[in-house]
């Protein structure tokens, strides 16, 4: 049976005497407009019911009020969830309590507004039902919609204060943003719970493909967040790896890779790292005055990241740690691996069972194309295919770098101290391959 009501306040007291006997157990509203007055009805119902804030979802438009719509949205995200439809238009006007074992829905015209609920001539329909007969309405406007956080609220509180009443319903920046918002929302629903894990899926999504080329200030200030994380990695790392003789980058603006996209990484952001090779003293081990070429640069041996280093990378999908052999071009250790090869395949040979059981993939990568061309799956191979695969397949123009790799969700990096714990496990089992491999001056004569 279907009971209608059309004065004024009839439905709301109506809402009021069911929740009284019932207690729901969740709500969902749909509402084009919303008013701090509407908010104040919704809030008594809140208090009534005794509900937790995620018991109660209110879709609305994003035109919800003409004037104060940062204040709308700040108060009634104080008890409930919010979410902006932010196309098409919403119109609906859709009231469901959820009891124990039934469904009241309110159907008609009535905004969450003190017009609608006790000034206005409304039209609102009552069911009672076992299920809600409008669920895949909800699951739909649950997709197409914004969820409301402090970074939309902020976004409305600068229309508030720059725009004068009924310019924001009307401005397409607005429209803009927020499907920018909700493309980024959509997006972290691919990602695993990230709940209490050191990098979160913001951290994540910030070096992914949507962001990696982007130059803005927002997408600077996210990969600061990225790299101060790493930094307070490295804090604790540096002095470990130190008693082995490894070093970080030897100026202090350097000790993580860059963060803006440039020629230096193909004008993409899509990992940053922290790593630690060898010290100034060697990169310059005649003195004197540092070469450069015309174009200003200094000559290979001069720049840290030419020489291998032992690495903790972060990318979109995970965490690398391993040894990063070889830049694609002017790679200082992988001439010197040529030059010796014949010496350096017998250390290899000598060392390569400590690699066992890390899961270690050594690539040969290539940069331009964000792919890694070849790879050997340390496992899987004797030291024999290892040898074979590294002289046939390195060559100038490709990367060199041996890692394993962490999925983004792996409990070996939930916490900060996983991960410095994961790294240094990693880098005392190259350590062995990383001296082989690499060209080192003795401390007493640098």
């Amino acid at each position: 049976m279907i009971k209608y009501f059309w004065k004024q306040r009839a439905f709301w007291d109506d809402v009021e005497q069911e929740i009284k006997i019932n207690k729901p157990k969740k709500i969902i509203i749909s509402s084009a407009y919303l008013s701090l007055k509407g908010v104040d009805y919704l809030k008594r119902l809140f208090e009534m019911s005794n509900l937790k804030k995620e018991d109660i979802t209110v879709y609305c438009s994003t035109d919800l009020h003409d004037s104060k719509p940062a204040d709308i949205l700040q108060e009634l995200n104080s008890f409930s969830s919010i979410r902006l439809v932010v196309q098409p238009f919403l119109h609906s006007k859709i009231y469901e309590f959820h009891l124990n074992d039934k469904v009241i829905l309110y159907n008609g015209s009535a905004n969450l507004t003190d017009g609608g609920i006790s000034r206005n001539l409304e039209c609102m329909s009552k069911s009672v039902v076992e299920n809600s007969p409008v669920s895949d309405f909800w699951e739909h406007l649950s997709d197409i919609s914004v969820e409301v956080t402090k970074e939309v609220i902020a976004l409305y509180q600068t229309y508030q204060r720059t725009f004068p009443p009924r310019v924001i319903k009307k401005d397409e920046a607005l429209q803009s943003y927020l499907e920018k918002i909700k493309q980024n929302q959509q997006k972290k629903k691919s990602y695993p719970d990230l709940t209490a894990f050191y990098f979160d899926v913001e951290d994540y999504i910030t070096v992914s493909k949507e962001w990696y080329k982007v130059a803005s200030s927002e997408a600077k200030k996210r990969r600061k967040g990225i790299q101060d994380k790493l930094l307070a990695l490295h804090k604790e790392i540096e002095p470990k790896v130190k008693n082995w003789d490894l070093h970080p980058h030897y100026h202090s603006d350097y000790i993580t890779s860059g963060i803006n996209p440039s020629d230096f990484n193909h004008g993409r952001v899509g990992a940053i790292w922290v790593r630690y090779g060898k010290h100034k003293d060697e990169l310059n081990p005649y003195g004197g005055v540092v070469k450069k070429n015309r174009r200003g640069n200094k000559d290979p041996i001069e720049q840290f990241h030419k020489h291998a280093c032992l690495q903790v990378s972060f990318s979109t999908i995970g965490i690398d740690l391993g040894l990063f052999h070889s830049t694609a071009h002017n790679g200082i250790d992988r001439y010197h691996v040529r030059e010796h090869w014949n010496e350096i395949k017998k250390g290899i040979d000598l060392n390569y069972q400590s690699l066992i059981g890390n899961s270690f993939v050594w690539h040969f990568y290539d940069a331009k194309t964000d792919k890694s061309k070849y790879h050997f799956e340390i496992d899987k191979g004797t030291v024999e295919e290892f040898l074979k695969f590294y002289l046939k397949y390195d060559e100038d123009g490709l990367e060199s770098f041996c890692m394993r790799h962490y999925p983004l969700n792996d409990e070996r990096i939930r916490t900060k101290n996983n991960i410095v714990e994961e790294a240094l496990k990693t880098f005392k089992a190259l350590m062995p391959i990383y001296q082989v491999m690499t060209f080192r001056i003795p401390v007493s004569m640098r």
